[in-house]
């Protein structure tokens, strides 16, 4: 469930450095900051007698040594603007600086205040799980069409061997995935595929429809649409390539779709890497009570919030043409944001129509409304297939305890005698093991997925081979 993560740096900045000639000191280096726990950089360099350089670096969001539109300065202040091919939305920045700080205000929804330090570098994401080649196994780039809705979608397999005796196909969580479901620099799907096709278990993973090389409207979409272009995957793999047993393993939002494509046509097995055994609505009230104890709000206040969030996602339904639902939503948005103090709506969104786009922004789409009304419980019920599920004690996106006991009630209603849950201790969503085990962590853990639970999927499915 990545929609929404992290903080989208600046698409249009303008930045002003003021500088105190008389004690020597000047902007020109490389500076380093963070940003809501979001690390960037900014590498001033100068020119000319009154123009400069300016490259900014923000890591976790792919974006290496941009450079300004324009730089100039005098000898107050260094004017620098941006334009980065992000979100479209602008952001102002104003950086003073006093001896060996850079301090910063940004506003961009909102603002934010930081402070920049002198670097020598600008350092680089380590993320040593990446497989390198070269590989004791063959991988292949493929495609499989989806004849319901006309759809070719690309992937590579990673196979060791002839035998085509097992395969399993990785179904990415929520957002535009690429087949790598790559996230922060972070590659899971690519670290899940290099450990099980050493293991002699041959994968397809592949970037989502409209992502990559795969065609095909991600934004029009469903997790129904979804499930099916997992299921046009299993019938390339079974029917073309002729492997005898096809399983899925389904991250976040992938876990939700396996039961869906198992409804669809016959699965072998399934592994669910924090799947939602609950129902949606439950799931994202508990992701929401986490996510917003402790915050700027009071505890009156985020009760309010927390009933807010409730009162919109029993609005939201699928049926109701999406222009009826506008001004419910609105009035709602509204009515807990004027109720606020003061203070605290200016650190929520500088108006009640900001606040209203951060809350409601996605709540029309198709994905959203399919997805918030989602049930999972009667899929699972009827998966007649060796299931794992697994989850992350301190997953904070989807909850461990009461996720797993949902799936374990609902496995033991549809009678199915062929199953595992298990919850391992101090990992996130993601399975990194986590110290501080926030969202926006995730990009600081060098870690890409626990060993740990790489072989217990390993083990688990070669265990069923025999």
């Amino acid at each position: 469930m990545r929609r929404n993560l992290g903080l989208t740096i600046l698409l249009l900045c303008q930045a002003l450095v003021s500088y105190n000639q008389e004690n020597n000191s000047n902007p020109w280096g490389i500076w380093s900051g963070e940003i809501s726990s979001l690390e960037i950089y900014l590498e001033l360099s100068k020119i000319k007698s009154d123009s400069c350089q300016a490259l900014l670096t923000v890591p976790v969001q792919n974006i290496e040594h941009q450079n300004c539109r324009s730089c100039t300065f005098n000898s107050d202040s260094i004017s620098i603007e941006f334009k980065l091919p992000i979100t479209g939305s602008p952001a102002f920045c104003i950086l003073k600086q006093q001896r060996d700080t850079l301090f910063a205000t940004w506003k961009q929804e909102g603002t934010h205040n930081f402070k920049m330090y002198p670097t020598s570098e600008v350092k680089k994401l380590q993320r040593p799980q990446t497989p390198i080649p070269p590989f004791i196994y063959n991988e292949e780039e493929i495609q499989f069409f989806n004849k319901r809705d006309s759809i070719w979608l690309s992937g590579t397999l990673s196979k060791l061997n002839t035998q085509k005796r097992v395969a399993v196909i990785l179904i990415s969580g929520s957002g535009p995935q690429n087949r790598n479901s790559e996230i922060f620099h972070h590659q899971p799907f690519k670290v899940i595929s290099d450990h099980l096709a050493t293991k002699g278990i041959d994968v397809l993973r592949y970037d989502d429809r409209g992502v990559g090389k795969s065609q095909g409207d991600i934004y029009n979409a469903t997790s129904l649409d979804f499930a099916y272009d997992v299921a046009a995957g299993v019938q390339y793999l079974k029917n073309e390539l002729k492997y005898n047993e096809v399983g899925l393993i389904g991250h976040s939002e992938g876990g939700l779709i396996a039961p869906i494509v198992s409804d669809i046509l016959a699965i072998d097995f399934i592994v669910s890497l924090a799947g939602p055994g609950i129902p949606i609505k439950e799931l994202m009230l508990e992701q929401n009570n986490l996510a917003v104890r402790n915050t700027l709000l009071s505890d009156e206040e985020t009760e309010q919030y927390l009933e807010l969030i409730n009162q919109l996602y029993e609005l939201i339904d699928i049926e109701t043409p999406k222009e009826s639902l506008y001004n419910p939503v609105r009035e709602l948005c509204d009515k807990f944001y004027l109720a606020l103090q003061p203070s605290t709506q200016k650190k929520l969104a500088p108006s009640k129509e900001g606040f209203y786009v951060s809350i409601a922004s996605g709540y029309f789409q198709p994905w959203f409304r399919y997805f918030i009304n989602f049930d999972p419980s009667p899929f699972i019920q009827k998966l007649d297939c060796p299931v794992l599920a697994l989850n992350g004690s301190e997953d904070i996106q989807v909850v461990a305890q009461p996720n797993l006991a949902g799936f374990k009630i609902n496995l033991e209603k549809g009678n199915n005698q062929r199953f595992e849950i298990l919850e391992f201790e101090g990992l996130n969503h993601l399975f990194q093991s986590c110290k501080e085990c926030t969202i926006a962590e995730y990009a600081k853990l060098e870690d890409t997925f626990s060993p740990t639970v790489l072989e217990k999927i390993s083990h688990w499915i070669l265990s069923l081979q025999n």
